[in-house]
């Protein structure tokens, strides 16, 4: 295809890393040690082309793949690694 497109665009799942700063200062010192150490993960995970990720909190999909699988299941309370199992497994990974 063409220049920066992703041929799989519609049955990608876009994962931004997840960086827990947003109350940093005021977190318990354990706290702040794990999310240091949980942020240099996910940043690590960018630059591994190939990392597995499984979604979490935020994610996106597009609405052709959310239809593919008929949508998210309301039974589920972790719908996040839930959907990603359901698009992996209707798509065949």
């Amino acid at each position: 295809g063409p220049p920066g497109e992703t041929p799989l665009r519609y049955l990608t799942i876009w994962q931004p890393p997840i960086l827990h700063y947003k109350n940093y200062m005021t977190q318990p010192a354990v706290v702040r040690i794990a999310s240091l150490i949980t942020s240099e993960h996910e940043l690590a995970n960018l630059a591994d082309p190939n990392a597995t990720r499984v979604p979490y909190s935020t994610y996106s999909i597009s609405a052709v793949l959310a239809n593919g699988v008929k949508g998210w299941d309301p039974d589920w309370i972790s719908e996040d690694w839930h959907m990603a199992l359901k698009c992996f497994f209707a798509t065949g990974g």
